[in-house]
């Protein structure tokens, strides 16, 4: 399986790269970008719609938005026939076959695609899609308990900025991740 994916966290590094992996579409008309929202944790409806708006607005792209609906659908995956670039913002759903068959075609066809945040475990029916796709590790949440272990490399050690700081500590508990 080819890998053109990107997971990335950030609106603004997902927007540089969009905008670089759309824009190097050789075509004619303007690029197509598919969202699409199915999780229900991280307001993916709420974001996603203006992200669409944006990129529709400032950069004139072709913006279709596609939601999960109630239950275990995404209507309208019909769109990636039309995808020059595929954003995933979908959380543990099993997909009905036809469905799940669309998004390895589109995955196959070795256009781009961005998975977002819990796009390392978008589907449940393809637990393989983090590593095969995103090229990813993910094993599941880990509990509040387990404590980080910080280590600064050696060839950084006499780096200014990390003057005073311990060559290796744990992560304090109040610092969030």
């Amino acid at each position: 399986m080819k890998k053109f994916c990107f997971s990335l966290m950030g609106l603004p590094t997902l927007f540089f790269f969009a905008i670089q992996i759309v824009s190097a579409a050789e075509s004619p008309r303007q690029p197509t970008v598919v969202l699409i929202s199915g999780e229900y944790e991280y307001k993916s409806a709420e974001t996603l719609p203006v992200f669409k708006q944006y990129l529709e607005t400032n950069y004139g792209f072709n913006c279709i938005y596609l939601e999960r609906a109630k239950g275990e659908d995404i209507p309208g995956l019909d769109a990636f026939a039309k995808a020059d670039l595929v954003i995933l913002f979908v959380r543990r759903m099993t997909l009905p076959a036809e469905q799940l068959a669309r998004i390895k075609n589109y995955v196959e066809s070795g256009k781009p695609l961005i998975g977002l945040r819990t796009a390392s475990h978008a589907f449940e029916n393809w637990k393989e899609f983090d590593h095969e796709v995103l090229g990813g590790n993910y094993h599941n949440h880990h509990s509040d308990k387990l404590v980080a272990t910080v280590r600064i490399v050696p060839e950084a050690t006499e780096h200014p900025i990390l003057k005073g700081v311990a060559e290796l500590f744990p992560k304090p508990r109040n610092i969030p991740s």
